[in-house]
C-alpha cells in the first residue's frame, strides 16, 4: 500500500518493522511467520517500496516498511519514501509497537539514533531486534544487547539469525508479551 486509503481498515494492533535497506526485514517475516517467501526477499537492497501489512494470526499486523540507507535509487525517490513512512507511522492509531532491527555486526548508527528519537517520542512500545546473529560470536551478541539497553529506551532487546533460527522463538515471546500491550501515548 502506497496511500493511507489503501491500508487496511480493520483496528487490530500494528507492528512495524522498520530498519535499513539490507539488514533483513523481510528474512524476519519470514522466519517470525513460518511461511517461505510471504515477504519477498531480494538480493537488492531497497526492493520494499510500499508499506506492506501481513495480518498474523486474525490477531495484529506485523507491517512491513521501506528501510532506509543503501537503496539504490535518486534523492527525489529517498523523498517519497521518507514521506510515505512518515505519513504511515504518524497517522496509524492502532499502531502500537515497533521492531527496529540492527545489522548485529554494524550496531546503531546516526540513523538509528533519529529513528529511536521519533518512535520513543510517539510513545511506541520498541524491540530492538540484533539481525545476523549468526555472524558474531556469543559474547560479542552479549556485549551489543547490553549495550543497547544504555543507549535506547526499549522494551525488550533480541538477537535473531533469520538464517539459523536463532532467536525468533524469543522475539516471538517479546512481541507478545512487550509490543502487543498499551502503548504508552507521551501526553
Amino acid at each position: 500500500a502506497k496511500m493511507p486509503s489503501h491500508y487496511p481498515k480493520d483496528i487490530l494492533p500494528e507492528i512495524v518493522i522498520c530498519g535499513r535497506s539490507n539488514v533483513g526485514k523481510s528474512s524476519l517475516i519470514n522466519a517470525l511467520t513460518g511461511i517461505r517467501g510471504l515477504a519477498r526477499v531480494s538480493s537488492t537492497p531497497g526492493a520494499t517500496r510500499a508499506v506492506n501489512f501481513f495480518r498474523i494470526n486474525k490477531a495484529f499486523y506485523l507491517v512491513d516498511l521501506p528501510g532506509y540507507g543503501y537503496a539504490k535509487t535518486g534523492a527525489h525517490k529517498r523523498g517519497e519514501w521518507a514521506e510515505m513512512v512518515e505519513r504511515y507511522i504518524g497517522g496509524r492509531p492502532c499502531l502500537v509497537g515497533a521492531i527496529v532491527l540492527i545489522d548485529a555486526r554494524r550496531g546503531m548508527e546516526e540513523e538509528e539514533e533519529a529513528l529511536f528519537e521519533w518512535l520513543n517520542n510517539l510513545g511506541l512500545n520498541i524491540a530492538v531486534v540484533f539481525t545476523k546473529a549468526d555472524k558474531l560470536k556469543r559474547h560479542e551478541l552479549s556485549i551489543c544487547l547490553k549495550e543497547i539497553k544504555t543507549q535506547v529506551h526499549c522494551s525488550a532487546a533480541v538477537a535473531v539469525s533469520s538464517k539459523t533460527g536463532l532467536g525468533v522463538d524469543a522475539l516471538i515471546k517479546e512481541i507478545r508479551q512487550a509490543l502487543l500491550k498499551p502503548a504508552a501515548h507521551p501526553s
